[in-house]
């Protein structure tokens, strides 16, 4: 007994999927806990209480992703090391907090405090040497406060005769800011402090230090000044943005907005204007017969109108193109998806998306009691599926609620960003709230795209389901083996351990990928027909040669070139956010940009769509994605430039991330783009066949 011939599963697998249903919403739930960051609430101190410094990485300057434990260098470290439990988002970030042996206690000033003696050997030397030559930077953690600083200092002066100094900083002097009861901010400086000389071989000798043959003597200090701050603990955030270890570079560059903003203008309204000029001649010439028939008129036009009969006929690998579309739409939805997780990542998140689950568990019993007849059970079971959207949109209304502060809907992250509700210096917020929501929007790429699956008729609906969800995760997880045994091998603290990898595949396996086939289903039941104006005929009409210039390598030249012009200019900003040592906060700059970027792409598409309706070729479907969605190759094209020309990167480790993740990102971008132009094409087919005279 089947629910309907397209439907492969049985009765009783249908039931027996909604009483799992409770099952699968208790367990996603516990591992969304485990998602999450952690809660972190002010924390208190008295007069003497001990505040816990974390030590944490260390690494080259120039190369942000390549972080290695900071105990991995010879400095001073407790009998036995107690590592900080970290939240998924901090391990991703290459976080491995330890806890060190500097006793700090709250509003207590210390001065010159021995941390420990050290006996260097000459192999230790060397490796001190190393790191502070590519100019290695440190990261503790105190309260929740990143504080970085500079392993050693190194000094070149002169050609002939060549100086090359290297020294160690054995004495930190750490700057506490306090308001009441609470640390605002801190940092360490160096300042009148003396570097420890280390020369080739082991030898040395200065204040604190002493040369043998048995290895060099280091003595490491610290002091601690306390100084109190008017800011309040709900304002902290302030004093950390206004202050960076790393130079700001980032400016405000209107005038290169200005001008990529009056281009693109220019760009539009030509686009615009010259297509609305040409489509009024069209149509006057097209319909001033309005009697005979399309056969008729099928022998004296040319142009576009000529395959009507045509320009709707399906393409060729319709599951795939379906798949292109729904992880377009779920990346575009991350674009724009309420931004509730960055202004509280863990308080909301796992609010909205329990609420969700708790209400499926609770309500499953209510849709398909056991005393349900089997007529009954269908029923059920299909109300059950198709409240499914109304939850999800729920849920998404649920998140303004839970915000307090936002009092505005369909807020993407770049306008929250915009509100300052985008706190950069959370430590692994970021990382955590960027896979739950990746998680959450699977039903998004699962319903689009076998929505317009089941439209164009297709079949095999179940192959299309595991096609999306594996569309983007199966590259990803290739990238993510590459470049993680690549950590692996050099001992980066950017190679995941065995608990983190499972737990990023329970989450694909019981949150994303159960979330995409209940979005398949139900975009499968809810589909309606394609509406298309024309009728297809059954034998396909001959296309004409094209000249060169309408060839698909032209068009995705063009068509990937012009959006990418319009974000040239904001992309090195990125860039050097994501590969360097910036924080970006020119959001609505961003905002303006990635507006532009989508109505560019989707113009383009409707002109070049256009263009090939116009040579009697009716092969737009693949063609309307490629074309814009070419701009993903000259993302990849402007990352080698930044590799080579921008940035000072270099190694296996940090090249092997950078240009993995590059194509990723461009690969990203080729689907949002494809998925707007080939929705304005078929917008504007519709358009045109529509306002057509035709029997």
């Amino acid at each position: 007994k089947h629910l309907s011939p397209c439907l492969t599963f049985s009765l009783t697998d249908t039931v027996m999927t909604a009483r799992l249903a409770r099952v699968w919403a208790m367990g996603s739930c516990v591992l969304l806990l485990c998602l999450l960051p952690q809660i972190v609430f002010a924390v208190s101190y008295k007069q003497g209480d001990p505040v816990v410094l974390y030590v944490n990485k260390v690494g080259p300057y120039h190369n942000p992703q390549e972080t290695y434990h900071f105990y991995t260098l010879p400095v001073c470290r407790p009998k036995e090391v107690r590592h900080k439990a970290l939240s998924l988002g901090e391990v991703l970030d290459g976080d491995r907090m330890a806890e060190s042996l500097y006793n700090i206690r709250f509003k207590e000033n210390m001065e010159r405090q021995t941390l420990c003696h050290l006996t260097l050997s000459e192999k230790e030397v060397d490796q001190l040497r190393e790191a502070i030559e590519e100019l290695y930077y440190f990261e503790f953690v105190l309260d929740d406060i990143p504080i970085w600083g500079f392993v050693g200092y190194m000094e070149e002066s002169g050609f002939l005769p060549h100086s090359h100094k290297v020294g160690l900083w054995t004495h930190l002097d750490f700057n506490i800011e306090y308001h009441g009861d609470s640390v605002i901010f801190a940092n360490v400086s160096v300042k009148d402090v003396k570097p420890v000389p280390l020369e080739e071989g082991g030898g040395g000798a200065a204040q604190g230090t002493g040369g043998s043959s048995e290895g060099l003597s280091v003595t490491h200090t610290y002091s601690v000044h306390w100084f109190e701050s008017p800011l309040p603990h709900a304002r902290r955030a302030e004093r950390l943005r206004d202050y960076s270890f790393f130079p700001k570079t980032l400016e405000i560059h209107w005038l290169s907005i200005i001008n990529s903003l009056v281009l693109v203008v220019l760009l539009l309204g030509f686009v615009i204007i010259i297509l609305m000029r040409v489509l009024k001649n069209d149509f006057a010439r097209y319909n001033v017969e309005e009697d005979g028939s399309c056969d008729d008129l099928d022998q004296g036009d040319n142009g576009w109108k000529i395959i009507h009969t045509d320009v709707f006929r399906f393409p060729p690998y319709k599951s795939l193109l379906c798949s292109v579309l729904g992880v377009g739409a779920q990346f575009l939805t991350l674009a724009t998806e309420r931004a509730a997780a960055f202004l509280d990542p863990v308080y909301l998140v796992s609010c909205l998306h329990g609420t969700v689950l708790t209400c499926i568990y609770k309500s499953s019993d209510k849709l398909i009691p056991a005393s349900l007849s089997e007529g009954q059970e269908i029923t059920a079971i299909r109300y059950w599926l198709s409240v499914l959207p109304l939850a999800y949109r729920d849920f998404c209304r649920f998140s303004e609620y839970l915000m307090m502060l936002c009092t505005v809907e369909d807020d993407g992250i770049i306008v929250m960003a915009l509100l300052g509700m985008f706190n950069v210096h959370r430590h692994g917020a970021i990382n955590s709230a960027a896979i739950v929501l990746y998680a959450l929007t699977s039903c998004v790429s699962g319903y689009c795209s076998c929505s317009f699956y089941t439209q164009i008729h297709g079949q095999r609906w179940v192959w299309n389901i595991i096609l999306t969800s594996s569309l983007f995760s199966a590259p990803l997880f290739l990238t993510w083996s590459v470049v993680n045994s690549v950590h692996w091998w050099s001992g980066s603290t950017q190679a995941l351990p065995a608990s983190t990898v499972l737990l990023l595949l329970g989450a694909w396996v019981l949150v994303g990928f159960p979330l995409t086939v209940i979005g398949g289903i139900v975009g499968k039941n809810r589909a309606g027909s394609f509406q298309a104006p024309c009728r297809t005929r059954n034998i396909p009409r001959q296309i004409p040669q094209q000249p060169w210039y309408k060839h698909t390598a032209v068009h995705m030249a063009i068509g990937g070139f012009l959006p990418f012009s319009a974000i040239s200019v904001e992309l090195y900003y990125i860039f050097a956010t994501v590969w360097g040592r910036e924080h970006y906060t020119l959001y609505g700059i961003l905002l303006c940009v990635f507006a532009i970027l989508l109505s560019v792409g989707a113009c383009i598409s409707v002109a070049l769509t256009y263009f090939l309706l116009s040579g009697e070729d009716y092969r737009w479907w693949w063609r309307s994605i490629l074309s814009t969605g070419s701009t993903g190759l000259f993302i990849f094209v402007y990352s080698l430039f930044y590799y080579h020309n921008r940035s000072s990167m270099s190694g296996p480790v940090q090249s092997v991330e950078f240009f993995g993740y590059s194509l990723l990102t461009a690969f990203v971008f080729s689907l949002m783009l494809g998925t707007v132009s080939f929705w304005a094409s078929l917008t504007f087919i519709r358009y045109i066949y529509r306002s057509l005279k035709m029997d």
